[in-house]
Formats: C-alpha cells, sequence, structure tokens
C-alpha cells in the first residue's frame, strides 16, 4: 500500500516538476527572443540613411512610378534597412 502512495506522489511530484520546468523554459526563451528583438532594434536606431537621395539615383522611368508606388513609404513602414535581404514570396501574375 506505501508503494502505490509513494508511486503516486512520485509521479504527481514529476509531472509538477515538468510543468514548472516548462514554465521556465518558456520565460527563459520570451525573455532571449525579447533581448534578441532589442537589441536589433538599437543596432538600427540613428542609421537610417538618407532614403531620399537613394531613390533619386534611380532611372527616370524608375522614378515616374514613385506616385503609384510611394517606395520611401513603404520601405520606412517595412523596416527595411540597408544590407537587409527582401524575398518576395507568392508574386502576383500581373
Amino acid at each position: 500500500m506505501f508503494e502505490i502512495l509513494y508511486i503516486r506522489l512520485k509521479v504527481s511530484y514529476t509531472r509538477i516538476l515538468l510543468k514548472l520546468m516548462g514554465q521556465i523554459m518558456i520565460k527563459k526563451t520570451l525573455l532571449l527572443l525579447t533581448t534578441i528583438f532589442a537589441f536589433t532594434a538599437t543596432s538600427y536606431a540613428g542609421t537610417e540613411p538618407n532614403l531620399s537621395k537613394i531613390l533619386k539615383k534611380q532611372p527616370d522611368e524608375v522614378q515616374a512610378r514613385y506616385k503609384f508606388r510611394n517606395p520611401e513609404e513603404t520601405l520606412k513602414f517595412f523596416g527595411i534597412k540597408p544590407g537587409m535581404t527582401v524575398v518576395e514570396a507568392l508574386p502576383g501574375g500581373g
């Protein structure tokens, strides 16, 4: 009888321990992700180049479409910075 009670207590403690360990791992993962995102955000702070100058160097036929595409606003909205790689996933066929 004591063996059954011991096994049940051991299983209960194991479940509690696993649950606590899971919560600790989740907290550590969230802390790590928060730190990475904070570092990334601060590494780009204040390094925004003069985007207007870069866009003015484009050919005239490209600049003619700027009023429809709004490239400066689009790049700022998505947070695209120099050195980043942009991949178009599932592009349209138009």
